[in-house]
């Protein structure tokens, strides 16, 4: 931005992320509990729709014209630079009010284990028995120079790993959870325990990759481009563009990454490499990613009118 100018604007990115914000604050406002829980689904979800629809538009103006500076008088590196830094701290917020949520779930008897030392024998004889049933026909996937990285759809959870081969080795792997895995699954002997559906995958990953001994693992994900251009002034454009586009959301351009806080660097870079996201748009959560899952499976969850809104 140039010393000479003073904007009189403010940048319509960096405005939504504001607002997004304010979605968030709602977490912590006087609503009850299993409302402001779904604050907080609605805050992640808006945040995948940002980066679907909104931040393509930034990439592809830094591409065609990246000297032209918005009416906020930044340039499309100065945005992608001032939105890096607005999520990484958003990213930081979301995870302490989930963290503060999860307290007061946890008081209330529903309590999410993310520990599995914190699993009684019924509990991880259960979760063996899980895995086995619900997760034996994952595919795992081993990235090597040799062969070609393969494609990490959009919105998918994963599970990464770093792997250690019979020779010494060092390499790395990842496996898919399966979208008709259902993400919280209830725990037996404890009225309102509750386990993720990937932090059963986690404790299972020796037998997923039974030729190699897991050093480390951790769930990423990857977001891409989901906009749509279209020639609103052709005949039928809206349809046919519709029409085309729908199959190809998922095979966009990575416009962000996300991993667990304690995944491995490593790891971290190649998958940097592998989805082609840009190193500014790759973020670290220590909440669990893709917290969409708490409006689906938490939210209708039978706790009593006391904590959420009569229904009208």
């Amino acid at each position: 931005m140039s010393k000479e100018f003073t904007p009189k604007f403010f940048n319509r990115e960096l405005s939504w992320l504001d607002f997004n914000r304010r979605v968030l604050a709602q977490t912590a406002g006087s609503a009850p509990l299993f409302e402001r829980l779904r604050f907080l689904a609605i805050t992640a979800s808006n945040l995948d729709e940002f980066f679907m629809i909104r931040v393509p538009s930034v990439l592809r103006a830094g591409k065609k014209h990246p000297d032209r500076a918005d009416i906020a008088g930044l340039l499309p590196s100065e945005q992608l630079t001032a939105i890096s830094r607005s999520v990484s701290a958003l990213y930081g917020e979301m995870s302490a009010a989930f963290d503060q949520l999860s307290a007061q779930c946890a008081a209330m008897g529903i309590r999410l284990v993310r520990d599995p030392a914190d699993l009684t024998a019924e509990q991880a004889e259960f979760c063996d028995g899980f895995c086995k049933s619900r997760l034996s026909d994952v595919t795992p996937v081993v990235f090597s120079r040799r062969t070609e990285y393969p494609f990490l759809p959009g919105r998918t959870l994963w599970m990464g790993a770093v792997l250690k081969w019979k020779s010494g080795d060092t390499r790395f792997g990842a496996v898919a959870l399966p979208p008709s895995v259902e993400r919280v699954v209830k725990l037996p002997g404890e009225d309102g325990a509750m386990i993720l559906a990937e932090d059963i995958l986690r404790r299972h990953m020796g037998d997923i990759f039974p030729d190699y001994e897991v050093l480390s693992c951790g769930c990423f994900r990857v977001i891409r481009d989901a906009d749509v251009d279209m020639d609103e002034e052709e005949p039928g454009a809206l349809a046919d563009t519709v029409r085309r586009m729908l199959p190809l959301r998922s095979k966009g351009q990575a416009v962000r990454l996300e991993a667990e806080k304690g995944m491995d660097k490593r790891l971290v870079r190649l998958l940097q490499r592998v989805s082609g996201a840009p190193e500014e748009l790759v973020f670290r959560s220590e909440a669990p990613l893709d917290l969409t899952f708490i409006e689906k499976e938490i939210y209708p969850l039978s706790v009593g009118d006391i904590h959420r809104y009569a229904p009208f």
